[in-house]
């Protein structure tokens, strides 16, 4: 394996992560608007679920790609 190899599949576990922070963007967005605008807020629940969403089924998909993936890349 060479080194472009071993950075290549650290961006790739790199973008799953960020993608998963997400999440946290969203409740420190949901601590703002709670008390200082609840339509706001009632907007952004409804986002952090349906991401919330994506996130689970996302994992399900991509958590055995990533692990073939490192199996065919630290071979």
């Amino acid at each position: 394996m060479t080194m472009n190899d071993k950075k290549a599949l650290k961006l790739v576990e790199k973008a799953i992560w960020d993608w998963k922070a997400l999440h946290e963007d969203f409740s420190v967005a949901m601590n703002h608007f709670k008390t200082i605008n609840p339509e706001a807020y009632r907007v952004i629940v409804e986002m952090a679920e349906v991401e919330s969403q994506l996130i689970e089924e996302a994992d399900l998909k991509l958590g055995p790609l990533l692990e073939k993936l490192k199996r065919l890349v630290l071979r």
